[in-house]
């Protein structure tokens, strides 16, 4: 009986120390892992700028090698080779299906689809043209040319009502521009609605009478930032005029004038001068050399409006006034909304 009640004991002592080791390994695992769980989340602040750094160049890697298809299809639509252009763009938008406008593979998307678009359209085939236009609208709504495109694509499918609101849409994101506002007039006087067109064409002339002005300015060696810009608010009388922007900066080396807002407008700019260490200064037009955004020079003063209401006119200040303090810049010039092939209402 001693012999039989030693080994229970044997065995129970054994279980308790097998208990024990379990414990110990239990509790180790759990502070390993709390552990880790620590370091993970002392290390994520400071880990985050280079995991954002890592997902930019994954998605410039990715953007590359889209754009790099997309100039090959674009190669072959030039080269005559339709079909094959057609598959690898539509395989394209097969592939990007879903991504967000505000990523960067979102232009090689929308590119793909324009292209799709341009390529039903050469070849008459105007029912392809309606889904990929919807699709350029549903994907970014806030673009007034790929409105025009889809009202012309409902109007070329019979679906002249629903042509007509497209062009209102694009007329809501864009009244400035002339292109719009002469589609959505026709459109509007063809369907004998022509009270509405004159509004419309009122509505345009009203829009190119605002504008925003900002003037970027950059140090040596620096580029623009929205760190260091001076904005106004200018009403375009479409007579000369000078649009004055505060600054109050010293060591400048290059300045930016950027007007936002102004479509299908003319441009003649007379002078540029600036405020600097209390005195006014003209600056030359000639002596400048200017380079510019969202302009076609017609002339040595002359420039057409060819942007999406973005226009920019930089310029390096010349030796003697880099570092002087500059208060503000003026800019005399006169822009004229373009009225080809369009009347402007009685009154106006």
């Amino acid at each position: 009986m001693r012999v039989k009640g030693s080994r229970v004991a044997d065995r129970r002592e054994k279980t308790r120390k097998l208990l024990r080791i379990a414990g110990h390994v239990l509790r180790g695992t759990l502070f390993f892992f709390a552990l880790i769980g620590i370091i993970a989340l002392w290390a994520w602040p400071s880990q985050k700028g280079l995991i954002d750094r890592l997902d930019g160049k994954i998605a410039a890697y990715y953007s590359g090698r889209y754009a790099s298809r997309l100039d090959a299809a674009s190669s072959l639509l030039a080269s005559g080779k339709s079909a094959e252009s057609k598959k690898e763009f539509e395989a394209i938008v097969t592939e990007l299906s879903g991504v967000d406008k505000e990523e960067k593979l979102g232009h090689a998307y929308s590119r793909a689809l324009g292209s799709l678009l341009s390529i039903s359209k050469d070849e008459q085939g105007w029912k392809g043209a309606l889904a990929y236009s919807r699709a350029l609208v549903d994907f970014e709504p806030n673009d007034y040319g790929f409105w025009l495109d889809h009202a012309e694509a409902l109007d070329k499918n019979g679906k002249r009502e629903e042509a007509i609101t497209a062009m209102q849409r694009a007329y809501a994101i864009a009244p400035q521009s002339l292109v719009v506002t002469k589609a959505l007039s026709a459109a509007l006087i063809d369907e004998k609605r022509g009270a509405e067109a004159v509004e419309t064409a009122r509505g345009y002339m009203d829009a190119n009478r605002a504008a925003q002005v900002y003037a970027y300015y950059a140090g040596p060696g620096e580029g623009f930032s929205k760190s260091r810009v001076g904005s106004a608010t200018a009403v375009i009388t479409g007579k000369k005029q000078v649009f004055r922007v505060p600054i109050g900066s010293a060591g400048v080396e290059r300045l930016r004038i950027d007007f936002r807002g102004l479509l299908d407008m003319e441009l003649e700019l007379s002078s540029i001068s600036l405020m600097a260490n209390g005195a006014q200064i003209e600056l030359p037009i000639e002596g400048l050399e200017l380079s510019t955004f969202g302009l076609e020079q017609r002339s040595a003063k002359r420039y057409d409006l060819t942007g999406k209401g973005d226009v920019r006119i930089g310029f390096t200040l010349p030796g003697g006034l880099r570092g002087a303090k500059i208060t503000a810049v003026s800019v005399e010039a006169v822009f004229t909304p373009k009225l080809d092939g369009l009347s402007a209402p009685a009154g106006i």
